[in-house]
């Protein structure tokens, strides 16, 4: 009986000592906690067309896809005669001891206070219709982060005219989040 209690305490240190180690995060909102954050502007970009007469037609796809994760049309609300709401979801990548995200709107990691960059944004015709952004996730959910741009109808009556409810949107210079683990020191 004794040995049998022996071998048990000697497996269960065993295993305790080999999940002492480091446990990894599993969130981008943890490893965003845990680890040092990189952001730069890429030469990534994606463009879509909103058809106003259909403008939920493309929610739920995805509008970018890369290495480094994708951006889906989440929602589009309170279409009205001045514009509409586009809400959108950016999904990263999460490897053991590292991470990267791709999106719109970030908190850029190097500023002392909140400080959110944002990729530049724009819509065609740009006589009929203006984009900016309404609303920005400052901090990492799970997977990513999301942000939603206002599209306005600058005017109203040429924009309700055949031929004039379509939107052509692009999103330029998308930012690129990387986190990774740092090294461990060496021992002497």
């Amino acid at each position: 009986m004794k040995k049998l209690f022996s071998l048990a305490l000697a497996a269960a240190l065993a295993l305790s000592l080999v999940s002492c180690g480091r446990s990894q995060p599993a969130t981008l909102f943890e490893i965003d906690q845990a680890y040092p954050a990189q952001l730069t502007a890429t030469q990534e970009a994606f463009t879509f067309t909103l058809d106003l007469d259909d403008p939920e037609a493309l929610v739920g796809s995805t509008l970018y896809q890369g290495p480094n994760g994708k951006i889906t049309l989440y929602s589009v609300k309170n279409v009205d005669s001045s514009g509409t709401d586009l809400t959108f979801l950016c999904q990263g990548v999460l490897e053991e001891g590292q991470a990267a995200l791709i999106s719109a709107a970030m908190p850029d990691p190097a500023a002392e206070l909140v400080t959110m960059r944002k990729a530049p944004v724009s819509a065609a015709p740009a006589e009929l219709f203006a984009l900016d952004y309404d609303a920005i996730t400052p901090e990492f959910g799970k997977k990513g982060n999301s942000f939603r741009l206002r599209l306005s109808i600058l005017d109203p009556k040429a924009a309700g005219q055949p031929g004039n409810r379509r939107c052509t949107i692009t999103v330029s210079n998308l930012l690129l989040t990387t986190w990774e683990e740092p090294a461990e020191p060496k021992l002497p």
